[in-house]
């Protein structure tokens, strides 16, 4: 500390100042100049321990700059990404209209890229691979989606109708239940719960006769 320093310096100096006398009176010019030297290389690193480098606070400083102007680049890129997003996604859902649903897909997708943040561009895919007849895809996307937004009843929905696809019964009818539950007044999720589970039923039955 500062406090410690100065002491060791008033130390120092009282320690020389009791030979000072004896010093100049001995023909010894070599001792002289080593105290003489001693006492200033004291001086030199005591002062350097005070002033950190130069060099240190120059890069920090330019370290802080370049995190500072990232930062204000990453707040005027995302908006603008989002943006091209929801345009995909508009683009996509005329495709759809128009039932191109091979370029829906692909928009669907560059939507996803640009911001796979929003549970409905997964959702709108998974609708689209499904009609598409691509099942797999159809119940990943929808998967993510439900991720993203566990309550969306809609989210629900495009699980459960993958599941169908993929026979896969008794998860469907827990899809269904499970977005009915999130909507009571849905009777259209309502009827497709029973049909899941009289196919989940059928199914059983199928396979232990």
């Amino acid at each position: 500390s500062l406090l410690s320093a100065h002491n060791l310096l008033h130390i120092y100096l009282r320690f020389y100042s009791r030979n000072l006398i004896s010093i100049l009176h001995v023909p010894n010019f070599f001792y002289l100049s080593s105290l003489l030297l001693s006492i200033c290389l004291f001086f030199f690193f005591f002062l350097m321990i005070r002033r950190p480098p130069r060099s240190t606070l120059s890069s920090s400083s330019a370290a802080s700059d370049v995190y500072k102007r990232q930062g204000l680049e990453m707040a005027a890129v995302l908006p603008a990404l989002q943006r091209q997003a929801e345009l995909a996604r508009s683009m996509g859902n005329k495709m759809v209209r128009a039932g191109q649903l091979e370029a829906a897909e692909q928009v669907y997708s560059e939507a996803i890229s640009l911001d796979p943040s929003q549970h409905t561009f997964f959702s709108n895919r998974s609708m689209v691979r499904l009609k598409l007849g691509r099942a797999p895809g159809a119940l990943e996307d929808a998967e993510a989606a439900k991720k993203l937004a566990p309550f969306d009843p809609k989210v629900r929905w495009r699980a459960a109708c993958a599941l169908r696809d993929l026979g896969q019964h008794v998860d469907e009818a827990g899809e269904f239940y499970e977005g009915f539950k999130l909507d009571r007044t849905n009777q259209e999720m309502k009827a497709a719960f029973h049909q899941a589970v009289a196919r989940a039923k059928h199914l059983h039955k199928l396979a232990t006769e």
